[in-house]
């Protein structure tokens, strides 16, 4: 229900054409894919992801839009513990989350020179700089198992930061606007 009502609390206050699209079945980067492509149809300028596990103020597209960045996510924490982020540093040795002691306070695109990678629960995308610059597909789901370590993956939303940043589009993180992440609590 509060995810339902911030979505529609929006809509008073957009400065912009809104066009809400539900995902199609269950695979997450089919999905957002999906939604890239559908709003490239429609001649839209950017796509804003909003998971449906969100809560938000009703001027964050603004805000976020304000910002003018070819890609902008939310810092929004994941489900567990301890709290993290849903912001990783892709350092050379390998991505690493953070924690509340390392989140700076104004919008940023890297941690002690390091590029960051922020999870779609919140993100907007300018269509035209990512189109005119990142080849599709944009979302991808990479699974890898590595010997004889246990196996895993490579979400959709990090493997579309780092082909951002592949082909020269930065990506980044507002930590001002406030949102709530719902799970067993609201994170």
């Amino acid at each position: 229900v509060h995810t339902m009502m911030s979505h529609f609390s929006t809509l008073p206050i957009a400065t912009y054409h809104t066009v809400l699209l539900a995902q199609r079945g269950p695979a997450l980067d089919f999905n957002r894919n999906w939604i890239c492509w559908k709003a490239l149809q429609e001649s839209a300028t950017h796509v804003c992801f909003i998971d449906t596990d969100m809560t938000y103020p009703s001027r964050t597209i603004n805000q976020l839009l304000e910002l003018d960045k070819p890609v902008v996510g939310i810092a929004s924490r994941k489900k567990k513990h301890p709290l993290q982020y849903t912001i990783e540093v892709d350092e050379p040795t390998g991505a690493r989350s953070i924690g509340d002691s390392e989140l700076p306070k104004e919008p940023f695109s890297h941690i002690n020179g390091s590029p960051v990678l922020v999870g779609t629960g919140i993100m907007l995308i300018d269509l035209k700089k990512v189109n005119d610059w990142v080849p599709k597909p944009w979302f991808l789901l990479e699974t890898y198992w590595n010997g004889d370590e246990e196996p895993g993956y490579t979400g959709e939303d990090i493997y579309f930061c780092r082909k951002a940043w592949k082909y020269g589009l930065e990506v980044w993180c507002d930590p001002t606007i406030k949102i709530g992440h719902i799970g067993d609590f609201l994170y």
